[in-house]
């Protein structure tokens, strides 16, 4: 891949990301067991945007946030029915008042009658480190390190027999020049 399908593919994953109101996010919990759980995208249109950071409302008492304390790597996926992403990060809880209110969207007043001003609304911040696409409108399968604000994609692309397993550390996938990028 050239420079120009780096760029093309990096844009093509930005709008991917976007287009996605819902995404299940995907941690441990205190079992040891990996869950998924189906949440709102809640920073879609406001920074910092997706892929590299994906925001999440949620109840204060959802058990999820002790467990995001004790492990706080997460995967997040998103599917329609010819695209698939699975980016992965860290996540850590905000609780920042202000935060909430610039990002809240009267279609959550339902689960949180206070609205914007709900002691119980906390967000799930995402800081995303790695991306993979499927999309076969594009490249079969391609992944990206995310850093920075950058999307820096990692070649070569997957190796399907690969899938399931992935390095021990992000830099073992990088070239030289990505990994002195980040």
């Amino acid at each position: 891949m050239d420079a120009i399908d780096d760029a093309d593919a990096a844009q093509r994953l930005i709008e991917i990301v976007r287009g996605f109101e819902t995404a299940m996010l995907v941690a441990a919990d205190d079992d040891d067991l990996t869950r998924a759980r189906p949440m709102m995208i809640v920073n879609r249109r406001s920074a910092p945007l997706p892929p590299h950071r994906m925001v999440f409302l949620t109840h204060r008492r959802n058990p999820l946030l002790a467990n995001l304390d004790d492990d706080p790597y997460v995967c997040v996926t998103l599917q329609d029915r010819t695209r698939y992403v699975c980016l992965a990060g860290r996540a850590t809880v905000d609780d920042d008042s202000l935060r909430i209110f610039s990002l809240w969207s009267r279609e959550w007043d339902p689960w949180f009658p206070g609205g914007a001003s709900d002691i119980n609304a906390v967000l799930i911040d995402c800081r995303m480190s790695f991306a993979e696409l499927w999309d076969p409108t594009g490249a079969p399968s391609q992944r990206f390190a995310l850093h920075s604000g950058k999307i820096l994609p990692l070649h070569p692309t997957v190796d399907a027999a690969a899938i399931g397993h992935r390095p021990a550390l992000l830099t073992d996938v990088l070239t030289p020049l990505q990994a002195s990028a980040l």
